[in-house]
Formats: structure tokens, sequence, C-alpha cells
């Protein structure tokens, strides 16, 4: 199983909208190949949002990626970009 985390820093202004975003996400998830569930990790302190993804294996992820399904989806931005600091990152890991 991979653990795909995708870090992101928001704004405390943009808190509320960037959660109710993802409540409100028209994605179904559910179809994907190999996709397991996501978590949104609030952050206690500071502003890091982490967007956890969980997959079968990394080609089912890769295979996400690369899908139009992955492509419309991330098109849609819902809020502006200086709801951010600077670019998000992603950690991957293998859950042993």
């Amino acid at each position: 199983m991979i653990l795909v985390q995708n870090h992101l820093l928001v704004r405390k202004e943009y808190a509320k909208q960037f959660e109710d975003a993802f409540r409100s996400s028209k994605t179904d998830m559910t179809s994907v190949a190999g996709f397991i569930r996501t978590e949104i990790l609030r952050p206690v302190k500071g502003n890091e949002y982490i967007v956890a993804t969980y997959w079968n294996s990394m080609e089912d992820f890769n295979q996400w990626v690369g899908s139009d399904q992955f492509r419309s989806s991330h098109s849609k931005q819902t809020l502006p970009r200086d709801a951010f600091e600077g670019q998000s990152t992603i950690t991957l890991h293998e859950i042993v």
C-alpha cells in the first residue's frame, strides 16, 4: 500500500474555504482503480495542511496522475493562487 501526501501551505484567511472545497468536491474517487481513501489533515499549529491519499500500489497512483479524470479534477481551481504560500510538496511512502 502507498501513502501519498500533498503538503499545502494555506494562508489562515483561506483555511475554511480550503476545507469546504474538499468537502464539496465533485470528483468521485470510488471508481478509480487502486484508490483506497483520502484524508485531509488540518494543522494544529502553523498552516501546513496535508492531503493524504492511500493507494493499493504505486502503479495505481501513477495511472491516476496520468488520467484525464486527474487533469479535469485538478483544473478546477476554487481558490485564488494567493491562498497558498509557495508550491506544494509531495511525499510518497510505502506502508509496511
